[in-house]
């Protein structure tokens, strides 16, 4: 509901002919005038209201003498006036208001108006200061606002409130006068708001105080403007006062108060920050008395308002604005903290974060308040312990903070608590070894730790991407201190759970939890403790799957890495004498475990598991013996036996080559099914019919999705053992059929490195066809990632000849390696760009076309994932506007572009600044962040005065393609729905301009001016109905 004037809000909302008998007479005196121009209204369908209106205003003494202005004749004082304003006098003569007649003390007053509006017609002083005696008196001042009431109404072509409003600031009674004219004229309220906003004098000027007098008055005629406005005065270095002083008021609800601030001092160059800390102390009394009389009514029981109240109070003191004030009161805001009641994660992590960060900023040393430390920490323990069958977030966060305190860590500490208040802290490390000594010893033990660590929930997907404090670097420390062990703790079902949840590119820390679990699972002494080594039924479980037609392989290294770590220590260990020992894993498990095809993925994607290349490696190759049956019989096999294909069922292969050349479907499929029970290392005879097949697949319109099924399982166990060879087989003959360029070429590994983008180049058929199109993106990726191996053999040989023995330059070697990381990125972003084109349903139509998107943008989404670069890179190469949605809606991975918008929005060329507005607004539609609100008021302030530099044709041209995107932002922001339309009626103004001065009216129908107008004028309507 609205809460202000009533009066006012009557009056506005059109009831207060209704209303007047319910208000007293005190306060309807102040709205006379304006009431008294309703009674003269010569509106006969308003009669019987009106008389009831003017009966109400019968017994103001005022009335009587409003009412002989109302019988004025303004016929003359308007000729007087005008000559007075065309010759544009400042000075006239003074004289008694008290002994003038009504009709001159009209004139009298008007001449003091214009004379105004004549001195500060070009610019307004900052040090002005005037005196007018029918304005200074306050018991004239309700006979002045009646006589420049009626003389707005009666001559509003000479005299209009809005054209004098700004000179009487002037005046040592401005606001009061401003304040009373407004309520007499209701409807000027928003623009005469909008002028003060305008206006700047300077700090501390006369003018300034009288305007902010005057805006403060006017906001309490209708309180709900005031949420509007504030935020212009917090954007304003003029306004900041004003700011601060509505902030405080009553005129800003607590919810707004508490909201508003917390936003404002989580930024850390805020600029009503530093005028806070710089203002005089009255000024931040004023935020710590409202901050203080909402706390203290509020009940013990933690709600959002006591938590976020104490998150602002927090942010205050972190700001440094309290340390020096005496006004500040550290004990209070813990005393506040420490006596709320709450079982709630969220609320819990909150307060401990105030209160521990409240301790250390305010640097305490009193007994009183460390004694309340305590007790908030016992009763934390409490909370903390009272469902121990199930791990809370909030536990989790004890967790992460008590391993910090416990190792040291203060910086993390700061980083923790500060990311979690949406603040910067800096205050000195020693400053925190106080509370964190109470903390570890009244919320969380070591046990403690320990405990709800082994019952900590695991991160699903973990992978490098995921960023932050995670579980596993707590198990990580733990490890490190012998935690588990020392209290017997088993985590053995955690590490499990979390090795199963892995992905690419491998978490470093993982790597690490793995290693230290297996060392800590063997005795080193008959004392010393150890943890429970993970079962081998686990791992024959896992092995026991098809390993190469699972999509992710991360779980099977890690489980392999477990197994070699373990074995290998467990080798050298089970020498000494202990007097028991740790069997090392069964031969049967290394059997099952394809050694072969889990290194040859280290080797094709190396960046995805660089953490765990190496070490598995060096294992593997330190244990070759204890692992030698679980490698391939091909490990050893000639290149000329692998060539030649011989395996030990020839029959298998007379048949599957005469299911090809017959090409009947059910013999070939139940041929595959045949050749699926083979081993891995005879299925490379099978290459060149098992092509060929897929080759003559292309000519079935709809072939079984069981065959496709078995055709994808069998090449995938191919290309496990000989992926270089399948290739080259693979795409010598798709080339048969493909592009004239590649028909008759040599097709083998040097000519497909030296452009792997050739791939596309394929039967046009395959990019149809998402069976085959899924078999051609692992070639890309293969031959892209050949590529820049190779240039690093070139770097190498490159500087062996140029340098030989000498010692080398770095920064030649550095300038070289760039050269080659460019080249490399070029080959990507042309990769990207023909993707893109394969999506277009215009350059590649088919009715397939949706899973070939699927299957292109997952790849796109991985590439931005393992070359962040990538993503500007092509987003500031740009591409067909047509596509933005597609790629927004498909890369997840676009969400990085975000940062470097602001780079690509400074390019001059005004086909990129199209580009990129419009990717900004399909961001914007599909992610929510509140970057987003920075962002589209900087993409606004760009269009507004980057147009103003281009000519009428580049505005229609800009305007017209940016459009849509305006009105996404529009839609989506709704504060941004005006600056929005006045961009677009602009445009469509310059438009209207052109297409009125072409040669021919059928020139003027068809041009590009009549376009935007036509669009431009829907795209307004649109936004009205919207927000409406």
């Amino acid at each position: 509901m609205a809460s202000g004037n009533p009066v006012y809000l009557s009056i506005i909302n059109g009831t207060i002919t209704n209303d007047i008998r319910n208000y007293p007479k005190a306060q309807v005196q102040p709205f006379l005038p304006y009431l008294l121009t309703l009674t003269f209204s010569d509106r006969n369908d308003l009669s019987p209201a009106l008389d009831a209106l003017r009966g109400g205003l019968i017994e103001h003494y005022l009335g009587n003498t409003l009412c002989q202005y109302f019988e004025l004749d303004y016929t003359e004082i308007f000729a007087e006036l005008s000559k007075f304003d065309e010759d544009k006098t400042i000075h006239f003569p003074r004289a008694s208001f008290h002994s003038l007649e009504p009709k001159d003390k009209v004139v009298y007053i008007c001449k003091e108006l214009l004379a105004l509006s004549h001195q500060f017609s070009t610019r307004m002083s900052a040090t002005e200061r005037r005196d007018f005696e029918p304005f200074d008196q306050d018991l004239l001042r309700d006979e002045v606002v009646g006589i420049i009431t009626v003389a707005c109404q009666r001559m509003g072509q000479l005299i209009s409130l809005s054209k004098f409003v700004c000179f009487l600031l002037y005046f040592r009674h401005g606001a009061q006068l401003i304040k009373q004219l407004v309520m007499n004229q209701p409807h000027n309220l928003e623009q005469t708001l909008t002028l003060f906003r305008s206006l700047n004098f300077g700090h501390d000027s006369p003018p300034t105080h009288v305007r902010n007098d005057a805006i403060f008055e006017l906001l309490q005629l209708d309180q709900s403007t005031s949420r509007f406005h504030l935020r212009y005065f917090l954007e304003s270095e003029d306004h900041f006062v004003v700011a601060n002083r509505l902030l405080c008021s009553d005129l800003v609800d607590d919810d707004l108060f508490i909201t508003t601030g917390a936003s404002l001092f989580s930024q850390t160059d805020d600029k009503f920050l530093k005028f806070l800390v710089k203002a005089p102390e009255f000024e931040v009394d004023k935020v710590y008395k409202r901050l203080y009389a909402i706390a203290k009514d509020l009940p013990n029981t933690a709600n959002d308002t006591s938590v976020n109240i104490s998150i602002f109070a927090v942010q205050f003191l972190v700001s440094r604005i309290f340390r020096n004030t005496r006004a500040c009161s550290v004990r209070f805001l813990l005393e506040f903290i420490a006596s709320r009641e709450t079982d709630n994660d969220g609320y819990l992590m909150s307060l401990v974060c105030v209160f521990i960060t409240t301790f250390a900023v305010g640097h305490i040393t009193d007994i009183v308040d460390i004694e309340t430390a305590k007790n908030f920490f016992e009763k934390l323990r409490v909370i903390s312990t009272t469902k121990t069958d199930s791990l809370t977030s909030f536990n989790e966060f004890l967790l992460l903070l008590a391993i910090h305190f416990q190792s040291g860590s203060e910086d993390e500490v700061k980083k923790l608590l500060g990311s979690s208040l949406g603040c910067q802290i800096t205050c000195p490390n020693k400053n925190f070894h106080e509370i964190g000594r109470l903390f570890l010893k009244y919320v969380v033990t070591e046990r403690d730790i320990a405990e709800i660590a082994a019952r900590i929930e695991v991160t699903p997907r973990l992978s490098q991407h995921i960023h932050g404090h995670l579980p596993v670097h707590c198990i990580d420390y733990l490890l490190n201190n012998q935690a588990f062990s020392k209290h017997s703790i088993s985590i053995e079902s955690w590490v499990q759970r979390q090795l199963l949840e892995c992905r690419a590119p491998i978490h470093p820390v993982m790597v690490n939890v793995i290693r230290k679990y297996a060392l800590s699972c063997v005795p080193v002494s008959n004392t010393r403790n150890y943890n429970t080594r993970i079962d081998e039924k686990f791992f024959i479980t896992l092995f026991s799957k098809n390993v190469f037609t699972d999509a992710n392989p991360t779980p099977y290294l890690l489980a392999f890495y477990y197994i070699a770590v373990f074995n290998s220590y467990a080798g050298v260990v089970s020498t000494q004498s202990l007097s028991y020992k740790k069997k090392p894993y069964s031969q049967e498990l290394i059997d099952l475990i394809p050694i072969r095809k889990l290194l040859a993925l280290l080797d094709e994607t190396p960046e995805q598991f660089s953490a765990l290349r190496n070490p598995l490696m060096i294992l593997v190759a330190d244990n070759l013996g204890r692992f030698a049956n679980g490698l391939d019989d091909a490990v050893g096999a000639s290149k000329d036996a692998s060539q030649m294909g011989s395996y030990s069922n020839p029959n298998l292969l007379s048949e599957f080559t005469a299911a090809v050349s017959s090409f009947h479907l059910e013999h070939l499929q139940s041929t595959l099914s045949k050749i699926a029970k083979l081993p891995n290392t005879e299925l490379t005879a099978f290459i060149e019919p098992f092509v060929k097949a897929s080759h003559k697949l292309l000519d079935v319109p709809h072939p079984p999705k069981k065959l496709i099924r078995a055709m994808h399982e069998t090449w995938l166990c191919i290309e496990c053992v000989v992926p270089q060879r399948l290739y080259e087989e693979t795409l010598k003959v798709w080339f048969s059929t493909g592009d004239e360029g590649v028909r008759n070429a040599t097709v083998d590994h040097a000519f497909m490195v030296a452009e792997p983008s050739r791939v596309f180049r394929v039967d046009e058929r395959i990019l149809k066809r998402p069976s085959h199109f899924r078999l051609l993106i692992p070639m890309l990726d293969f031959y892209l990632l050949a590529a820049h191996n190779e240039q690093k053999v070139i770097r190498e040989k490159h500087v062996l000849k140029l340098y030989g023995n000498r010692p080398f330059s770095q920064r030649a070697i550095n300038e070289v390696i760039a050269m080659q990381a460019s080249f490399a990125e070029a080959q990507c972003c042309a990769t990207v760009q023909l993707l893109l084109e394969i999506c277009d349903e215009e350059i590649n139509p088919t009715p397939e076309l949706r899973e070939i998107r699927q299957i292109a943008f997952a790849h796109i989404h991985k590439m931005f994932l393992v070359h962040p670069h990538l993503i500007h890179t092509v987003h500031l190469q740009g591409y067909p506007i047509k596509y933005i949605p597609l790629v927004v809606e498909h890369v997840p991975a676009c969400y990085a572009i975000i940062d470097r918008l602001e780079d690509l929005l400074r390019y001059r060329n005004l086909s990129r600044r199209i580009f990129t507005v419009t990717l900004i607004a399909h961001l914007l539609n599909k992610f929510t962040v509140t970057l987003f609100t920075k962002l589209t008021l900087y993409i606004h302030a760009f269009i507004v005065h980057e147009t103003e530099q281009l000519d009428n044709a580049e505005k229609i041209v800009f305007i017209y393609n940016v459009l849509p995107a305006l009105e996404i932002i529009a839609k989506r922001l709704p504060f941004m729905k005006d600056p929005v339309l006045d961009v677009v009626k602009k445009g469509v103004a310059i438009a209207q301009c052109r297409a009125a001065i072409q040669r021919s009216l059928t020139a003027g129908r068809r041009g590009a001016e009549r376009i935007l107008i036509n669009e431009g004028k829907a795209a307004i309507a649109r936004l009205n109905e919207a927000v409406d």
